[in-house]
C-alpha cells in the first residue's frame, strides 16, 4: 500500500483547466490520518471576482 511521505508535494493538473495545477504538500502523518496543505496554482478566476 502506498504511503503519504511528511515534507513531500504531491501536483496534478485540473481536469477542466490544463494551467491550474493542484500542489498538496504533506505536514504531517499518522497510522490513519494525513494532514496537508493545499495550494492552487494560478487561483482560479472567479477568486478575483
Amino acid at each position: 500500500m502506498a504511503q503519504f511521505e511528511v515534507g513531500k508535494e504531491y501536483k496534478t493538473r485540473s481536469i477542466g483547466d490544463y494551467d491550474c495545477i493542484f500542489t498538496i504538500l504533506i505536514t504531517g502523518r499518522t497510522a490513519k490520518t494525513v494532514s496537508y496543505f493545499f495550494l492552487l496554482t494560478p487561483p482560479p478566476v472567479w477568486w478575483w471576482r
